[in-house]
């Protein structure tokens, strides 16, 4: 476990080769869900399968705003930012919430529907390093 992340994605940069791919993946809290149970009930979201809740050892959450910022400070290039959705249910209400969600834009959507953080970014190979 790393309890410093700018560290973490310097060292996951210098082992890249010039041109070599990072994948980052975490928990977004902008995930609605997330929000949810901290304003509603107070508590952190749990992130993992830990059974005391302690979301196995996360120390930080995340958004993508923040990781494309750690990535963009370590140094990374051609940063990109995919979706993680849960599958809408095909009753009723899963197809009014999708139609509501396609209203929003997938900026929109990516920040607050997404339960992760999924993101690609390169190491530069254009002499910088």
């Amino acid at each position: 476990m790393c309890s410093d992340p700018r560290r973490l994605l310097q060292e996951a940069r210098r082992v890249l080769r010039p041109g070599g791919v990072l994948l980052l993946t975490t928990p977004n809290f902008r995930y609605v869900h997330f929000l949810s149970r901290l304003l509603f009930k107070g508590r952190f979201p749990r992130t993992s399968n830990d059974p005391k809740g302690y979301d196995g050892g996360h120390l930080h959450y995340f958004t993508f705003g923040d990781c494309r910022a750690l990535l963009a400070e370590a140094n990374f290039a051609a940063i990109e930012a995919y979706r993680l959705y849960r599958w809408a249910r095909l009753s009723r209400w899963g197809k009014v919430k999708e139609a509501i969600k396609s209203l929003m834009g997938e900026g929109f959507k990516r920040e607050f529907f997404s339960s992760a953080v999924v993101m690609r970014a390169s190491r530069r190979g254009d002499g910088t390093d």
